[in-house]
C-alpha cells in the first residue's frame, strides 16, 4: 500500500512539472491604422515549430515552453517584429516598403515577384517621374526587356506608339496587349494618361498573361495601378519639367543644279514653274540651306499639381495636369489637360473605391505629303526637302490658316 501511494504521489508531481513547463498566451495583432491583421504568423523565437497564426479579429492564442521569453510575429509587407512573451499582449505590425516592391498584384490576389522570374517586369513611379515621358507607353520604352515599339510619326499629340509584347502571333487578329488601369480592362488610347498619376505598370510577357486574363492576354498585359491617397497629414506636390527637342539629324543635298527640270529638248528649263532642282547649274551664285532653316526648337512644358490626404476610414487623391509641346515644325503643337480623383472608404471589413478621369487634348498639324484635301499638291515636309538650294525659302509669303478661305 506504501509502495502505491508513493508511486501514485510521484505520477501527481510529474504530471505537475510538465505542466509547469509550459504556458498559454494570448494577444492581438494590427497595423498601423489599427485594423487587425488576419493571418499573421506567431512563433516561439529559436523553435519555429512551435506557433500558431491570428484569426479574422487578428487575435492569437499559443501554448508556449516555461523558458520562452521572445515571440516573432510575421506578415507579408509588413516588417518582422520580436516581442516579449506575456499572458496577453497587444501587437502592432509596421509596414515594410522593401518588401511590398517585391509583391505583384495579380488578376486575382498577389504572389511575389520571384514566381514571375523571367515574364513580370515592374517600373514604379519613381522611374517613370525621371523621364521626359507624355504617356504611360513612352515610359516603358527602353525599360522593359523584349518590348517592342514602333511609332508612325514623331509629331507632336501623334497616338501612342504600336506596343507588341509577344511579337506578332496572327496576321488577321490584333496583335495588341491586354491593357488592365486598376484592375479593369481599358481600351483608350495611352495618351490620355497622366505619366505622373501613375503609382506602377507591370507588364506580364509569357503564359502566364494567357492563364490570368484568358484569350485577351493572349498578346501579354498592361498592368497600370494609379496612385490613391495615403494615411496621414496632407499632401500637395507641385511638379514641373522644361526640355526642348530639336532635329539633330538633316538630309543631304545636291548644290550643284538650281530650280528648274527639264525642257522637251533635253535643256535645263529655270522658267517653270517648279521646285524641283534639275535646272541649269548654281555656279558661284548663294546656296541657301533651306532645310536646317525650316525646322525650330521645340519645347516641352509639363506641369502636375496632386493632394493626397488620408485616414484609416478611407483616403483621397486629386490631380491636375498640364502638359504643352511645341513641335520642331512651325506651327505644330500638342496639349493635354487631365484630371484624376481616386477616392477609397473602409466601412468595417468593406472597402468601396471610385475612381474619375477627365483628359482633353488638342493637336495642331501639318499638311501631309499629298497635299490639302487629298488634291496630290505638295505638302509641307515633300515641299521643304525639295526646294531647291538656290532659292531662298524665307522670301515666300506666309499664308495663315484664316486667310485660306480668301484665296
Amino acid at each position: 500500500m506504501k509502495r502505491l501511494t508513493l508511486w501514485m504521489a510521484c505520477l501527481f508531481i510529474g504530471m505537475g512539472l510538465a505542466i509547469a513547463q509550459s504556458r498559454q498566451v494570448s494577444g492581438t495583432v494590427a497595423d498601423e491604422s489599427g485594423d487587425p491583421v488576419i493571418g499573421a504568423s506567431v512563433v516561439v523565437k529559436g523553435n519555429a515549430t512551435i506557433g500558431t497564426v491570428t484569426d479574422l479579429d487578428g487575435r492569437f492564442t499559443l501554448n508556449v515552453p516555461a523558458a520562452a521569453q521572445t515571440l516573432i510575429v510575421k506578415y507579408l509587407g509588413m516588417k518582422d517584429q520580436e516581442v516579449a512573451v506575456a499572458a496577453n499582449m497587444s501587437i502592432v505590425l509596421q509596414s515594410a516598403t522593401s518588401e511590398l516592391d517585391e509583391v505583384i498584384v495579380m488578376a486575382y490576389g498577389t504572389a511575389r515577384k520571384s514566381q514571375f522570374t523571367g515574364s513580370a517586369t515592374v517600373v514604379k513611379a519613381e522611374d517613370i517621374g525621371r523621364v521626359q515621358a507624355s504617356n504611360a507607353t513612352n515610359a516603358l520604352v527602353g525599360r522593359v526587356s523584349g518590348m517592342q515599339f514602333a511609332s508612325a510619326s514623331g509629331q507632336p499629340g501623334t497616338e501612342s506608339p504600336t506596343v507588341r509584347i509577344r511579337g506578332i502571333g496572327s496576321i488577321n487578329a490584333e496583335n495588341d496587349p491586354l491593357i488592365i488601369v486598376d484592375g479593369a480592362p481599358y481600351s483608350g488610347d495611352m495618351n490620355n494618361f497622366n505619366s505622373q498619376d501613375i503609382e506602377s505598370i507591370t507588364v506580364l510577357k509569357d503564359a502566364t498573361s494567357n492563364a490570368l486574363y484568358g484569350a485577351r492576354g493572349a498578346n501579354g498585359v498592361i498592368m497600370i495601378t494609379t496612385k490613391k491617397g495615403q494615411e496621414g497629414v496632407v499632401s500637395v506636390e507641385f511638379g514641373t519639367k522644361i526640355s526642348s527637342v530639336w532635329a539633330n539629324r538633316l538630309p543631304e543635298q545636291q548644290s550643284t543644279y538650281g530650280r528648274g527640270i527639264l525642257g522637251t529638248d533635253g535643256q535645263p528649263d529655270a522658267a517653270s514653274l517648279t521646285y524641283s532642282s534639275w535646272g541649269e547649274k548654281i555656279g558661284n551664285k548663294p546656296i541657301y540651306n533651306n532645310i536646317q532653316d525650316f525646322f525650330q526648337t521645340g519645347s516641352v512644358w509639363d506641369n502636375t499639381l496632386s493632394i493626397s490626404t488620408g485616414n484609416k476610414n478611407g483616403s483621397t487623391y486629386v490631380s491636375l495636369s498640364r502638359f504643352d509641346q511645341t513641335g520642331i515644325i512651325p506651327n505644330t503643337g500638342y496639349d493635354k489637360t487631365t484630371f484624376r480623383i481616386n477616392s477609397e472608404q473602409k466601412y468595417g471589413r468593406l472597402t468601396v473605391g471610385a475612381g474619375i478621369a477627365y483628359s482633353q487634348a488638342n493637336t495642331q498639324k501639318t499638311l501631309t505629303s499629298s497635299g490639302l484635301w487629298g488634291s496630290g499638291g505638295n505638302g509641307t515636309m515633300s515641299a521643304v526637302y525639295r526646294w531647291a538650294r538656290n532659292d531662298d525659302m524665307k522670301h515666300y509669303e506666309y499664308i495663315k490658316d484664316k486667310d485660306i478661305k480668301n484665296i
